[in-house]
């Protein structure tokens, strides 16, 4: 969807199912603002509610479409945390696809899910 606000140009878009299944993200073009929702949790872990449909593969998907509108002197307003940049959104989509590599590495080795939190995969994260 498309607004039209004073000469601003809003652009809101349904991602697919990442934080849950009503992820959106809204850019205001003019003033290369993109805010994210919950999708982007600056300085913090996703929070991923599996219950609402969100997944690890949604998070790095909708974090890949984000990158795709932003650029190098967009403003990124996440969902939690501080005022963002690309250069934090792409450190964000590392830490995914990092803790998603080593858990699913964890699970394939048949680790239980209390020897996978044993492992502590996210440690180095902070």
């Amino acid at each position: 969807m498309a607004l039209h606000w004073n000469s601003e140009i809003v652009r809101i878009l349904h991602l697919e199912p990442a934080h849950s299944d009503g992820d959106s993200l809204v850019f205001f073009e003019r003033a290369n603002v993109l805010h994210t929702g919950d999708v982007f949790f600056n300085g913090d872990y996703a929070y991923i509610d599996a219950n609402a449909g969100g997944s690890i593969d949604g998070m790095i998907a909708a974090v890949d479409r984000l990158l795709e509108m932003a650029r190098p002197d967009t403003k990124i307003i996440p969902g939690h945390g501080p005022l963002a940049t690309s250069d934090d959104l792409r450190a964000y989509r590392q830490m995914l696809t990092t803790v998603r590599e080593r858990v699913q590495s964890l699970v394939k080795a048949g680790k239980t899910g209390d020897e996978v939190l044993a492992a502590k995969p996210t440690s180095d994260f902070g």
